[in-house]
């Protein structure tokens, strides 16, 4: 079965030049067969052209491998020239001895036609059937090379993609976590209560990080839990300091999802918002999911007199941005940074 897929475009191929030149031959000689039906007169056209194709296979991709080489530059052309030289030479005197002592008198059993191997219009007309199957021949392999070197080109930026979008996780994975233990560090050190309750949180969501973060997709609700487990750990962290709301509308929570996606835009908010603010702070976090389409808004607060700042992007929206590219490319991705707000607006089609 593998041999026959393997094969299967070069049986196709001389398949369907047989049946083109069978057809070809019909035509031309049909005077010929005057005494046979039309379906006979076929079959023996389509013997007859049958038979050259032991010549004409071989010819072709010899031919076809003596001019790879010079088009990859490995042989000169006079080399090349000579070797096409013999070779179709060889090849039009086999043909002539094929088609006058074997089709003619007894494929197409037309003795009167029978002439001499080295007349020169027998000899060109050899060699024209000859350079029309080469040539062709030559054209689909080409052709067959440009579509196997395709594939083998996306399959390698397939595969640089992937590897971009590990390293990214690599990244961003470890990011998350050493901003998460500076907060709990900063509670440890105050002796708060809450510490404990931190460091189980996390703990879950370490878990997350560790068995579910290496698949391509993971059901939103899970996503969904992870977000409230970070938002929870920065309501105790900023304690009465800061306003947050997170509301979700989700027609399908087994909804698949790339991991993490979402993550470090929240997290992104927090450290630009309460975490750069003296004073009160708000974040707005908005979640919908309406078949198979999903919309991400985030707004945080800013202090008025840090104004803009473009700046101030780290690693995890660098990486995060990256992934989308990578794994939504049809995306739609707003950032809007005002003066004192900083809104996020992402659309993704999940399905």
């Amino acid at each position: 079965m593998a041999l026959l897929k393997k094969y299967k475009a070069f049986v196709l191929f001389w398949l369907g030049y047989l049946l083109f030149e069978a057809y070809l031959e019909y035509v031309w000689f049909s005077s010929a067969f005057k005494d046979s039906s039309t379906v006979q007169s076929y079959v023996r056209a389509f013997n007859g052209e049958a038979l050259l194709l032991v010549v004409k296979i071989p010819l072709t991709h010899l031919a076809g491998f003596i001019l790879q080489q010079y088009v990859t530059k490995t042989k000169k052309a006079i080399v090349v020239f000579i070797s096409l030289l013999l070779i179709f030479a060889a090849g039009i005197l086999l043909h002539r001895i094929l088609v006058n002592e074997i089709t003619f008198p007894h494929i197409y059993e037309q003795t009167n036609e029978h002439e001499g191997v080295f007349v020169f219009l027998n000899l060109m007309n050899s060699f024209l059937d000859l350079v029309f199957a080469a040539g062709l021949g030559f054209a689909w392999q080409q052709y067959r090379m440009q579509l196997i070197w395709k594939e083998k080109e996306k399959e390698l930026n397939k595969q640089k993609l992937e590897t971009e979008l590990n390293f990214l996780k690599a990244q961003t994975n470890p990011h998350f976590l050493f901003n998460t233990l500076n907060n709990i560090y900063a509670l440890a050190r105050k002796n708060s209560e809450h510490t404990a309750e931190m460091i189980m949180k996390l703990s879950a969501i370490l878990r997350y990080m560790l068995y579910e973060t290496n698949k391509q997709r993971v059901e939103l609700c899970k996503e969904v839990e992870v977000i409230e487990h970070y938002i929870e750990l920065e309501k105790i962290r900023y304690n009465k300091r800061l306003k947050i709301e997170f509301k979700t509308t989700i027609d399908n929570e087994q909804e698949p999802i790339a991991p993490l996606i979402l993550l470090p835009f929240i997290e992104n908010a927090f450290k630009h918002g309460p975490g750069e603010s003296r004073f009160e702070a708000c974040i707005f976090i908005h979640l919908q999911l309406e078949k198979g389409n999903l919309l991400f808004e985030i707004e945080n607060s800013k202090e008025t007199d840090k104004g803009l700042a473009p700046e101030s992007e780290g690693i995890g929206l660098k990486n995060s941005k990256r992934q989308l590219e990578l794994t939504y490319p049809t995306r739609k991705l707003e950032i809007v940074n005002s003066f004192d707000r900083f809104k996020v607006k992402l659309l993704l089609v999940l399905n």
